[in-house]
Order: C-alpha cells, then sequence, then structure tokens
C-alpha cells in the first residue's frame, strides 16, 4: 500500500460527501453491494476521525484497520 495517498483519498471522499445529499443508492465494491446515499457521509466522518491520530486500529501487513460499526477502511501504516 506504499503507493496510496492517504490524502489524495480524503480529497476525493470530501468530494464524494458533497454529493450524498443528491444520491439515492450507492453500487459498492466491497461489503455491502447497494448502500444508501448517506454513506458518503459516514466515511468522510470515519476518514476526519483517522486523520486525529486518536483512533484504535488493527496493523497487519504494512496496513492499518480502523472500524466503523457496519464498516472497516484500511489504510497505509507503518
Amino acid at each position: 500500500m506504499k503507493e496510496a495517498s492517504l490524502q489524495d483519498y480524503q480529497n476525493s471522499v470530501d468530494r464524494l460527501a458533497e454529493l450524498a445529499p443528491y444520491v439515492d443508492k450507492l453500487l459498492t465494491a466491497h461489503n455491502a453491494p447497494i448502500a444508501d446515499g448517506d454513506y458518503l457521509l459516514k466515511l468522510k466522518l470515519a476518514f476526519d476521525a483517522i486523520q486525529t491520530g486518536s483512533l484504535p486500529f488493527e496493523h497487519t501487513e504494512g496496513a492499518n484497520e480502523y472500524q466503523f460499526g457496519d464498516f472497516s477502511a484500511i489504510v497505509p501504516g507503518e
């Protein structure tokens, strides 16, 4: 995951969250195949929380996995 840019992903999440009021359903590639549009706001809140550096996570194979109830986020870790 060294090629991943957390900042680029955060920028994308921020942009998608702005579209949440206009989205009814998401067709996702991971976890639940169909999700409500408000998931975009949940994702933004999750990544905002990750950026604080104060959340617990599980470290595996160079990545950190953060749990958020019904979804998780895996980001590059040391």
